[in-house]
Formats: structure tokens, C-alpha cells, sequence
């Protein structure tokens, strides 16, 4: 069993018992949701990449809209030519003011990923023989071990007014990915994400614009690229509330630009890939349910580019998802 999987276990567990103990009360300051959720992604044209899963489970407490504690774990299995499989820490909070100079609520939130990784890999060599020798080559197969790691460290600033209508963040993401194997240079990334939103149709429609604006360090993984920028919109539209359907809103996005190596504060989720991601566009909905639970559903496109290569092609998506509230 390795020390992801135990982990997971134990997480699992902790988010069975801590209801009958912080949450036992129904007047605990304490609210709790537990989520699991999984993403199937299927590649089209690729030249190297065939298929990748991604299974993630996390738990957030928050405490009477003052602060929030998160934790999750993140795996990604990906079919390609290299076969990696990623397990990633993610650990988060938030802090929640009420300046009464602002109209609103102001809120800090830092999360991060953090991945360590140990493969062992068998590498070929071949010697030849000297002229006139008459020995054929000499082949040296050996076994090396390798440590890929991956760290993150993703703060925003954000404000939201009392009647919801009107939000603005701030977000800084740092990406710093490193290998032991000489032939890959360590690198990292700084992303900046300025966003809006505001509410319209008597709060019945939610829009949310966002600028990406991302930094590379080097152009190792990608030549000739050490700056991406790329624009996405959200629109989610809420559901009046009627006996003969539980859908509670729809959600739909679009991405335009380049965009390298980025994360998504919203998604909890690690744009890894060293290939550049060029458009998505996807639509899905949120059913709630009485006993506290909700269960979410997405599908979309994605377009990415090879730089080594010049190859085009495209990612056919479907997220889904659990969560209960505590």
C-alpha cells in the first residue's frame, strides 16, 4: 500500500467520524462537506497522449463565515508514450473580514499542491569497438532512479458585497516543477489572474471574467514560450426552484487565448501538461438534494498545441462529482 493510498484511506475515515463528533450538535459553529469526484479525458490527433483520469477527494470545514480549512488529495493517471501517474497533497484555507469602511466581505484565501514522486527507469547505452577490433557493440543497459516534484503556492485576495451582485480577486499562482534527471531543467512559473463578476436577471445569472497571465521561467519544456496569456468566461445561470426538479443552476465556460502550465483556483484543478492549451469550452449542471448532498456533471473541449511538434489536437472531457454537506 503506498503512502498516497494510505492517505486517502485515512481521509476517507476522517470524513465518516468527524460528523458525530464537531458536527453532533446542530447548533456547532462547525459546517463540514466532504466531495469526491472524477475526471475522464480522451485525447484526439495527439501524437503522444492517448487517455488520463484524475481522481480527487477533498474535505472543507468552515467555521460561522469567519475561516475555512481544506485538504485533498489529487491523482492523475495518464496513458501516453512516457505511461505518468501523478499523486498530488493539496492543503488550503481561507480567512473571511468584514472591514466597515467596504460594503462587503474580504476574504484570503492560500492553497497548495505539493507532489513528490520516486520512478526508476532502465536507460541504454552503446559502446562501440575500436577499428579492426572485430567485436561487435557492446550494449549497457542500467537501472536509474528518478525524483520529479511539484510545488504550488496559490494565494487570492478577494471581495464580495452583502447582496452578492458584484465580486473582484485577485490570484497569484507560483508553479515550481524540478527532476533529478540532468537532461530536465528546473523551471517555474508565476501566473497572475485578475477577475470580475456580477450578477444580472434578478440574481438569477452569474458572470465571471478572467484574465490569465502566466510567466515562464524558462522555455525548456516549451521553446520559444515564456509567456502565455488567455481570457475565460463563466456564466451560470440558476434554476427557479420547483417540486418537479432538483436542477439548482448551469454552468457554462469558454477559454480563449494560450495558456501554459495553469491553475484553476475555482476547480482545484493543475493544468500540467507541457503542451499549450489554445481554447475550451464546456457546459454542465448541479443537482441539490434534501439530505444536504449536491452532484455536479461537466463535459468539454479542450484544444492544445505540441510546440516540439506543431501537432494540433483535442481533449473530449467529463467531470463529475459528489459532495455532501455536513
Amino acid at each position: 500500500m503506498t503512502p498516497y493510498t494510505k492517505k486517502l484511506i485515512f481521509l476517507l475515515i476522517f470524513s465518516c467520524l468527524l460528523p458525530n463528533t464537531l458536527f453532533a450538535d446542530n447548533e456547532s459553529p462547525w459546517y463540514l462537506s466532504t466531495s469526491a469526484n472524477i475526471n475522464l479525458n480522451a485525447f484526439s490527433d495527439s501524437e503522444v497522449i492517448d487517455t488520463q483520469t484524475e481522481l480527487s477527494i477533498f474535505i472543507d470545514t468552515d467555521y460561522v463565515e469567519k475561516f475555512s480549512l481544506s485538504a485533498g488529495l489529487i491523482y492523475q493517471n495518464q496513458k501516453s508514450i512516457s505511461g505518468i501517474s501523478n499523486n498530488i497533497l493539496y492543503l488550503g484555507g481561507q480567512y473571511h473580514s468584514y472591514p466597515e469602511s467596504l460594503p462587503g466581505k474580504v476574504s484570503l484565501s492560500v492553497d497548495t499542491y505539493n507532489e513528490n514522486e520516486n520512478s526508476t527507469v532502465k536507460k541504454t547505452s552503446t559502446t562501440m569497438p575500436g577499428p579492426g577490433a572485430g567485436m561487435p557493440p557492446t550494449v549497457t543497459v542500467t537501472t536509474e532512479r528518478i525524483s520529479n516534484s511539484l510545488k504550488i503556492v496559490n494565494p487570492v485576495i478577494s471581495f464580495l458585497n452583502y447582496t452578492k451582485s458584484f465580486y473582484v480577486d485577485l490570484g497569484y499562482a507560483y508553479s515550481e516543477y524540478a527532476s533529478s534527471e540532468t537532461e530536465i531543467e528546473k523551471f517555474n512559473v508565476k501566473q497572475w489572474t485578475p477577475t470580475i463578476g456580477f450578477s444580472f436577471n434578478d440574481q438569477y445569472d452569474w458572470l465571471i471574467l478572467r484574465h490569465y497571465n502566466i510567466d515562464l521561467s524558462n522555455d525548456t519544456r516549451s521553446p520559444g514560450i515564456t509567456k502565455t496569456s488567455s481570457y475565460e468566461i463563466k456564466l451560470t445561470h440558476w434554476v427557479k426552484n420547483t417540486d418537479n426538479s432538483r436542477l439548482d443552476n448551469l454552468q457554462f465556460s469558454f477559454l480563449t487565448g494560450d495558456r501554459l502550465f495553469a491553475v484553476d483556483h475555482d476547480a482545484r484543478k493543475i493544468y500540467n501538461l507541457s503542451d499549450m492549451q489554445t481554447a475550451a469550452l464546456s457546459i454542465g449542471g448541479n443537482w441539490k438534494y434534501k439530505n444536504k448532498s449536491s452532484f455536479y456533471i461537466y463535459t468539454g473541449l479542450e484544444e492544445y498545441k505540441n510546440i516540439f511538434s506543431n501537432n494540433d489536437y483535442y481533449n473530449v472531457f467529463i467531470y463529475s462529482g459528489f459532495k455532501k454537506h455536513w
